[in-house]
């Protein structure tokens, strides 16, 4: 795999202070069409214009609580944008013209990508290499979050793939060090899906590069953390066909099980276990050991998938219209809509439900015990 590190020549310790900015807010001052050919030319081509989207209510509840209404929800632009010497962070974070921080390419705090924030001023610091090639950035800070991955990067990809001009054109992908061998072997795997094989991938050490020119495309809602975009079911489609077996009727009942996980381990899952799942005939898989023609094909089958909120609902697109999503949220993470918009988008029937956890449960550090009658009153009405 190819290592931009290597070539760039490193210029002088610089400091450049960047605003936030969409891509959106940058189409008017773009003076042409999205074309390769002018290499020192903003432009951009919208691809597909954003369409009303009606979102359903849940189904079923269960608390006390009220899940909140996804109100105004459009699906957004498709889009292709070319940035002439723009700035890629190591993160994958875009800063256009000395000044602009593209929000597309942004995910996580300000320090994580690099970036230096002092009372309302955000600064990119330190060297800026210099290479002469155009690439795509598809990346955003969290790479190694798979749901970011499967619902804003490879969408990306997939676009990037088929825009006009573009073959040959290579994408800069940052895995963190820290991200399992594993996993960063099923995302190359999936982007090699969307177009971009080993030649295609520039495999990215800490550094800032100046490109000759990125090339950015936007696929997702305007709305923050809404995280569905109008491509998703083509690549849903696209992947599907490469793996799934259509023959056979739905017919299981999976519980997607985080026991080896990280954090929101189930502490008396074999109680779960035991007094629920055994009982509604539901399947505890782990994601983790399983590979990516697994995965695709465990719920393109599924009838009913229980899980709490995670990561691994992501995989929802491979569902089928009419099969059943039954998410189940910590307190503090209701109102996350992601799984809920992806149950929308695809024609999946969505339920919901919530357990109580301590005052001080971190969602992205603790594990948790649940409340068995929760799942019992979530699956009885079923």
């Amino acid at each position: 795999m190819n290592d931009v590190a290597e070539a760039p020549v490193a210029a002088a310790t610089s400091r450049v202070k960047v605003k936030l900015t969409s891509l959106r807010d940058l189409y008017g001052g773009m003076d042409s069409p999205f074309d390769l050919s002018q290499r020192g030319r903003a432009s951009c081509s919208m691809l597909r214009p954003r369409a009303p989207a009606a979102i359903r209510p849940p189904l079923v509840q269960v608390g006390e609580f009220e899940c909140p209404p996804i109100r105004n929800f459009e699906f957004s632009e498709v889009s292709v944008v070319y940035l002439p010497r723009a700035i890629v962070t190591h993160t994958g974070a875009v800063v256009y013209d000395d000044r602009y921080l593209i929000e597309e390419t942004l995910e996580g705090d300000y320090t994580a990508n690099g970036l230096t924030q002092e009372s309302d001023e955000i600064y990119l610091d330190g060297p800026i290499s210099e290479v002469d090639e155009d690439v795509f950035n598809i990346n955003k800070y969290g790479t190694f979050n798979y749901s970011i991955f499967m619902a804003e990067m490879l969408p990306r990809a997939l676009v990037g793939g088929l825009a006009a001009g573009t073959e040959a054109i290579r994408t800069d992908a940052f895995f963190p060090e820290f991200m399992p061998k594993e996993a960063s072997e099923l995302r190359l795997q999936l982007l090699s899906l969307m177009g971009f094989g080993a030649d295609r991938i520039v495999r990215r050490r800490p550094g800032n590069i100046r490109y000759r020119g990125v090339i950015v495309v936007k696929v997702n809602d305007r709305y923050k953390n809404h995280r569905v975009s109008q491509v998703m079911p083509m690549m849903s489609g696209l992947l599907t066909a490469n793996f799934a077996e259509r023959k056979s009727r739905p017919q299981r009942r999976i519980y997607v099980s985080r026991q080896q996980s990280g954090c929101r381990r189930i502490t008396n899952f074999d109680r779960l276990k035991s007094q629920v799942l055994d009982e509604h005939g539901f399947v505890p898989v782990s994601l983790d050991t399983m590979s990516l023609g697994d995965q695709v094909n465990l719920f393109a089958k599924a009838e009913i998938v229980l899980a709490e909120h995670g990561a691994g609902l992501v995989n929802a697109i491979f569902m089928r219209p009419g099969s059943i999503m039954v998410e189940v949220f910590p307190r503090p993470m209701i109102g996350r809509s992601m799984y809920r918009l992806i149950a929308a988008k695809f024609g999946i029937d969505y339920f919901f439900g919530s357990v109580d956890v301590p005052a001080d449960w971190k969602w992205n550090r603790d594990d948790l015990e649940v409340d068995e009658d929760v799942y019992h009153q979530l699956l009885d009405r079923l």
